[in-house]
């Protein structure tokens, strides 16, 4: 059950939950993720960040020659790349290959993991 006040949509689990209970579930515009303490880090479980020309390039679907890039085929291209973190590919969250269509766009990504 929703219930909308003027400015925060409220979930509760229970018919009769305290103000405390509404609280813990309430939703701040915006805020999709739970804010982090100031100062905490996450421990890194690499030391080394590379981009370099991803092993299964040559399996990947190409550019055909001679046609221009449009919105169709953005993700198309004649060399992908990959970030590797000690050394191993980086894949996506379901395991699938992350062949990155641009060299600009993956040592963008590297700076991520090494920040």
């Amino acid at each position: 059950m929703w219930l909308s006040t003027s400015t925060t949509p409220l979930l509760l689990l229970k018919p009769f939950a305290g103000p405390s209970t509404r609280r813990l579930f309430a939703a701040k515009p915006g805020q999709f993720f739970p804010a982090m303490p100031a100062g905490y880090k996450i421990k890194r479980f690499y030391k080394k960040v590379d981009v370099v020309e991803h092993p299964m390039s040559g399996e990947a679907p190409k550019l055909p020659p001679g046609e221009t890039v449009s919105v169709n085929n953005l993700s198309l291209s004649d060399k992908y790349w990959a970030v590797t973190l000690d050394g191993k590919v980086t894949k996506t969250m379901y395991k699938d290959n992350l062949l990155i269509p641009s060299k600009a766009m993956a040592v963008a990504l590297a700076e991520e993991w090494e920040s």
